[in-house]
């Protein structure tokens, strides 16, 4: 926390732009196999995920560490996505 504090004080700009890929990625996520089918509840931590993620980005104050875990948190929801791909092969 203290070399956080400490790179927020040397004026180094926070890179979001990992978090604004995985943010502007949500529609193709949600447009695939894995999220359409996915459970639920796990369509919903997506959905919350991004939108948090979407909050960080919208934050001018918002630490590296914050845009960090935020993206982590998106990757991890998409990596729990366990929708199947639809069997298309008795049609």
């Amino acid at each position: 926390a203290i070399d956080q504090a400490k790179d927020n004080l040397n004026g180094k700009e926070t890179d979001k732009s990992g978090l604004h890929a995985v943010v502007d990625g949500a529609q193709e996520v949600k447009n695939s196999d894995a999220y359409k089918n996915a459970d639920q509840g796990k369509k919903a931590d997506y959905d919350n995920a991004v939108k948090s993620g979407q909050a960080v980005l919208d934050n001018p104050k918002a630490s590296q560490a914050d845009v960090d875990n935020a993206k982590g948190a998106i990757d991890q929801a998409k990596d729990n996505l366990n929708g199947k791909e639809t069997d298309k092969s008795g049609l």
